[in-house]
């Protein structure tokens, strides 16, 4: 009998086949010839025969390998850093604020978030587009070099006793605001290829 694999989870280890006439039948790794496993669209030949929960296939043979889909498929899934799984990481906040990241799976924390504070003081928001566009010069430009690195964390020692004390002082908000508009300028412009 021939067929096609609906379905396949290497990770689980079993799927489906939906054989030339319509049926489906369940299939699992031990059900397979040879070393590959199949994968979604390949076509396969097989035996097939009753099961407790309907048709199983076994002595599964892939005839040929399901053609590349030139349509991109994202997968935007992440592995988790400590259990490996891929995984869509869950956001903890506190106060309408992003903490951290999370695996839904084992609870290892992903990626932490980490405020702009003396931006935030300035802008008072801190998702507005300028503290949005230092956090990723930080992420992108900062963070991947040591001196960088450094840099972020004398910046976080100091930065949030400063962004307190600024919170009350409008005028000094307002030039500190004006600076960084510059520098939010410059970096933008240099990301953009001006």
């Amino acid at each position: 009998m021939q067929g096609t694999v609906k379905w396949f989870s290497q990770e689980k280890g079993f799927g489906f086949i939906t054989s030339e006439n319509g049926e489906d039948h369940y299939f699992n790794v031990q059900s397979v010839q040879g070393a590959n496993l199949p994968a979604n669209g390949d076509k396969v030949s097989f035996e097939s025969k009753p099961g407790n929960k309907g048709l199983r296939a076994f002595n599964v043979s892939i005839i040929s390998k399901a053609p590349q889909q030139n349509s991109r498929h994202n997968d935007d899934r992440i592995s988790c850093p400590s259990c490996r799984k891929k995984i869509v990481p869950r956001m903890i906040t506190y106060r309408g604020e992003p903490e951290k990241s999370v695996c839904p799976y084992c609870a290892a924390t992903v990626k932490k978030f980490s405020s702009c504070f003396i931006a935030t003081a300035v802008y008072g928001d801190p998702s507005c587009k300028e503290v949005r566009a230092l956090r990723r010069f930080r992420d992108d430009k900062l963070l991947p070099t040591s001196i960088g690195r450094g840099f972020v964390s004398f910046y976080y020692f100091l930065s949030p006793s400063i962004a307190a004390w600024l919170e009350n002082k409008h005028k000094l908000s307002t030039a500190v605001r004006s600076m960084l508009d510059l520098i939010v300028q410059h970096i933008t412009s240099k990301g953009s290829g001006r």
